[in-house]
Order: C-alpha cells, then sequence, then structure tokens
C-alpha cells in the first residue's frame, strides 16, 4: 500500500540580543523568518501523481518579500530544477508544477526582499506515485527458468481508482486480468516460447473506463538445458564420492549433445533421441556447480546452465546418554546410543563397538535411524566406534564418537 509523505518544515535562525532571543518586532524583514509553502495537490491532503498539474503557495513570514527562489530536488536526480518567482504585491505567489517522476520530492524555497538579502529556507518533502503499472516476476535464474516453464507475472498500481490490467505477453494478443476486490494487484502465470528477451507490456484499466499509460518491461529467457532429475546409488540424491547420474532436456530444438564441465572435468555426452541428455559425475563436497550447454545438430549451442548438484555425505550421525564435555551418569546407569544417517531408507545395519570390544549390530526399522541400549560397567573416558553398512552392501567411513561416564 502506498504510504504518502509530506513534510514541513523550517530552519529558523534566532537573533540574540546581550539580554538574550530579541522579541518580535512588529514588523521584520524578509531575512528574518521562513516563508510558508502550502499546496492542496501536494500537501498533507493531497495525493499527487505523476502527470497531473498542480501549485504550490508561498506566503511571506515577514513583510517586504519581493520574489522566492525554489530548488526542487527528486530520487536519483531524475527531476532536479532551480528558479525564481515574483511576489505580489501581498507578498505572495504561486508556483505551478507537474511532477513527470515517482517517488521522493523535496523542495526547497527561500524569501527574497528589495535589499536582496534572504529569509531561512522552508524545505516540503512530498511523495508522487507512479501513473504507471508496476510489473514484477517471480523468474530468478533457477534449474526450472526457461523456454516452455511457467512463471507468475503481478501487475500493481498505487491508483485509487485502478481495479484491472490489460497485458501482452510477448507476442500474445491482449488480456485482462482484474484485480480481486479490495487489491490493486493482479497475478497471472505465463509461459515463455522462445528463448531470449521477451516484453510483458501493461496499462491500468480505470474505473471510469480509462486506461492509465503504459509500463513494458523486458525478461530475459535462457536457452540453456533444463534440469530433469538425479539418480544417486540410493535415491535421487547424489552421494559425495559416488557416481551420480543427472538428467536434462533440451529448450533448443534438434539437439544432438551436451558439453559439460564439473569440479575442472569436461566432457560430452550424446543426445538421447528424445534430445535429453544425461550427464555422470563424482561428487567430492556438498556444493558443486555443474555448467552444461546443449548443441543443436546446425551447430547452435545454448546458454549456459548452471546446476548445483547438492550432495550427501555417509558418515553416521552419533547421539548418546553420555557426552564427551562432562560426566554423565555413573556405573549400572542404564542409557542409550542413537545412529543415524543423511541417507534415508538406504542403511541396512549399523556395526558398532565400544573400545576393542566385539562387533555389533543394529538394524533400523525404517532404514535410517536406530538406537541401542547400553549400560555402563566402569567410569571415565570411552569411545563408541560405528559404520553404517548400506543396501548396496558398502560401509561409510568410521564414525568416532567419545564419551564421558561418571562415577
Amino acid at each position: 500500500m502506498h504510504r504518502k509523505r509530506t513534510i514541513l518544515f523550517a530552519v529558523i535562525l534566532g537573533l540574540l540580543t546581550a539580554g538574550g532571543l530579541a522579541q518580535p518586532a512588529a514588523a521584520r524583514a524578509a531575512s528574518d523568518e521562513p516563508p510558508v509553502i502550502t499546496s492542496d495537490e501536494f500537501g498533507f491532503s493531497g495525493y499527487p501523481i505523476v502527470g497531473q498539474p498542480g501549485t504550490f503557495h508561498f506566503a511571506p513570514g515577514s513583510t517586504g518579500v519581493v520574489a522566492y527562489e525554489w530548488l526542487m530536488e527528486s530520487d536519483a536526480g531524475r527531476e532536479n530544477a532551480d528558479g525564481r518567482v515574483d511576489a505580489g504585491a501581498d507578498g505572495k505567489a504561486d508556483l505551478p508544477y507537474t511532477p513527470q517522476f515517482p517517488g521522493g520530492h523535496n523542495l526547497t524555497v527561500t524569501a527574497l526582499s528589495a535589499d536582496g538579502s534572504r529569509s531561512p529556507s522552508t524545505y516540503m518533502y512530498f511523495d508522487v506515485i507512479d501513473n504507471r503499472p508496476t510489473i514484477s516476476t517471480d523468474w530468478y535464474p533457477s534449474d526450472q527458468d526457461g523456454v516452455g516453464q511457467e512463471m507468475r507475472v503481478r501487475f500493481s498500481s498505487q491508483l485509487p481508482d485502478v481495479n484491472g490490467f490489460a497485458y501482452r505477453f510477448d507476442r500474445e494478443p491482449e488480456k485482462v486480468a482484474m484485480a480481486d476486490e479490495g487489491n490493486r494487484y493482479a497475478d497471472v502465470l505465463a509461459t515463455p516460447a522462445h528463448a531470449g528477451d521477451i516484453e510483458i507490456t501493461a496499462v491500468g484499466l480505470k474505473t471510469d473506463g480509462s486506461r492509465t499509460p503504459p509500463t513494458t518491461i523486458q525478461v530475459r529467457v535462457t536457452s540453456g538445458p533444463l534440469f530433469v532429475g538425479t539418480a544417486g546409488p540410493y535415491g535421487e540424491s547424489p552421494v559425495i564420492g559416488r557416481e551420480a547420474k543427472i538428467k536434462f532436456r533440451p529448450a533448443l530444438p534438434h539437439v544432438v549433445s551436451y558439453r559439460w564441465s564439473f569440479r575442472g572435468d569436461e566432457g560430452t555426452v550424446a543426445a538421447a533421441a528424445d534430445g535429453t541428455g544425461t550427464i555422470t559425475v563424482t561428487p567430492r563436497n556438498h556444493s558443486s556447480n555443474l555448467s552444461v550447454t546443449s548443441v543443436s545438430a546446425d551447430g547452435t549451442e545454448s546458454d549456459a546452465r548452471v546446476h548445483e548438484v547438492s550432495a550427501a555425505d555417509t558418515d553416521v550421525d552419533v547421539s548418546g546418554t553420555w557426552i564427551d564435555q562432562r560426566p554423565t551418569g555413573k556405573p549400572g546407569q542404564p542409557g542409550e546410543f542413537s545412529f543415524g544417517s543423511d541417507l534415508r531408507g538406504a542403511v541396512d545395519a549399523y556395526l558398532w563397538h565400544i573400545e576393542s570390544g566385539p562387533v555389533q549390530e543394529a538394524i533400523p526399522a525404517d532404514g535410517t535411524f536406530a538406537t541401542v541400549p547400553h549400560t555402563p560397567d566402569s567410569s571415565g573416558v570411552f569411545r563408541i566406534y560405528v559404520q553404517a553398512r548400506f543396501t548396496d552392501g558398502a560401509l561409510s567411513p568410521t564414525t568416532t564418537y567419545q564419551y564421558w561416564v561418571g562415577r
């Protein structure tokens, strides 16, 4: 919601005498008091809009005012201007003004007397509402932006009498989206049909049947391949140190191959009959970027698609009744250890032993988590060693968990 701000203040310089502040005189020179600024259109009760004229009224704070100097400053300096306007016999003057840009504006006014003396300045700050609608999208670089991918477009307006929008998406015919009651915005879904820059144009529809001036934005649609999915050794998630297959589909026609690079490695894979391509990589850490470019039969290369490969590790998470930071419990007091893995459903068993004791198995009912009971028979610092055996027989690295049993 638009919040209109109008701020009016003056810088007043006091005159000092031997006894303190000077008392007001019946008549003061123009240099003693700041002028007064009022405006029906730009003041507290106004609703300034781009392209709609208004008037500032200047009144003297003292006698002898013959003119006013003014300075208008706007956000980003797009509408800066200054000038001078002569005062009438009553010391007053008007300044017509039509804002051309939305946003914050600051007007500075100084009164001038016949002898050239200048008053303190008065300042008025006000916001100007855009007479054009605003267009925004949720189109951000991701694995799924591109040709044939749906985007959400929002049209909005600060004008109180706009209740809908007429818009044109790229080369399509004009469509209308009405705002919900009580709102001054409307959301629509659109699907780019080609790569490159596309235009979105919209006008606001007013309740009296008229239209606002148009707004046009450009959205860049990448031609990079589109991410389809990943296959790791135990499901969709890639795993550090294990091969993962990552599949892409083309955004351009007649794709015959895909060129890729991953952590310094590079390669090319042929496209399948349906145009898709599958790239095999081996992640070495939790997050790495895979860059993929499609190549068409005529040699056309797409934009590069950068896909983040997020990989899980095979380490076992261990927790227990006892901790390492301070003694916990005592001999003969039962407790437990809990084992878990980031690879949900992929653990066949946990192999564990305390110090040089025998290796035991803990079978996770859900393929992920297991709990084993334990009752220490002595106090001191101990270590439990745990490995996960996965459904394909592979073993995780050994996790060592140190704990301290009290007396």
